[in-house]
C-alpha cells in the first residue's frame, strides 16, 4: 500500500480489532514514522517502509505461532539448475541462480531434498511465459500442475497474489516485466 494517507485509512480500518487505548498511539505512529515496532496492549505492531510503499504487520498478544509444514518441490537446486543448463542457461556454481537470454533470470533455494523458494523473471510477457514453462517443466511435485493452471489464468499483464496448493505465489508486473515468486509461508499467527 502507499504510505501516508493509506496508512491512516488502514489505521481506521483496523480500529474495530485494536483495543481503543492503542488506537491513538498507532495512528500517531502511522503519521510520523517510516517504520518501526510497537508493543501495545493489543499486541505487537511493525511498520516496514519499502521505498514509496509500506506494510503493517500485527500479532495479538498471547497468540500462538504455528509451524506449518515446509513444502518442497521434488527437485533440488542442482536438478533445476542442470535442467536449465540443458536449455542453454548459465548457472552459478552454487546452483542458486541461472540466467538465460538477456533479462531471463531464475533464483532458487532449498535443502538437498527439494526447492522451497524460487523467483522467475523475464523482460516481456512472452519471454516470461516461455521461461516459466521451462522452469515448471523441470520441477516435480503435487503443486506443479495447479501452479501451471494458475499462471495460465493470470498472465494478463497485471500483478496477482494467491495461495496455490499451499504455496504463496506472487506475480508482479512492473513496467511490463513480469516476476514470479513462489515460496512457503513458514509461520502463521493464529489469533485467540
Amino acid at each position: 500500500m502507499e504510505t501516508g494517507p493509506a496508512l491512516k485509512d488502514l489505521a481506521s480500518a483496523v480500529a474495530p480489532v485494536v483495543f481503543p487505548a492503542d488506537q491513538a498511539e498507532l495512528t500517531t505512529t502511522f503519521r510520523t514514522s517510516v517504520g518501526g515496532a510497537l508493543s501495545l496492549s493489543w499486541g505487537d505492531f511493525e511498520i516496514v517502509g519499502i521505498g514509496p510503499r509500506g506494510s503493517l504487520s500485527a500479532s495479538k498478544a498471547g497468540s500462538t505461532p504455528i509451524k506449518v509444514p515446509v513444502l518442497r518441490f521434488d527437485v533440488p537446486e542442482v536438478g533445476l539448475a542442470d535442467g536449465l543448463r540443458a536449455d542453454g542457461f548459465s548457472c552459478a556454481p552454487d546452483n542458486q541462480s541461472c540466467q538465460g537470454k538477456p533479462g531471463l533470470t531464475v533464483q532458487m533455494m532449498g535443502p538437498d531434498t527439494g526447492i522451497t523458494y524460487f523467483v522467475v523473471g523475464g523482460p516481456t510477457q512472452q519471454a516470461f511465459a516461455d521461461l516459466h514453462a521451462k522452469v515448471l517443466g523441470h520441477l516435480r511435485g503435487d503443486a506443479v500442475e495447479p501452479l501451471r493452471r494458475w499462471l495460465a489464468e493470470h498472465l494478463d499483464g497485471r500483478s496477482h497474489l494467491a495461495y496455490v496448493a499451499g504455496w504463496r505465489v506472487e506475480l508482479r508486473v512492473l513496467r511490463g516485466k513480469p516476476v514470479l515468486t513462489v515460496r512457503n509461508e513458514e509461520v502463521w499467527q493464529v489469533p485467540e
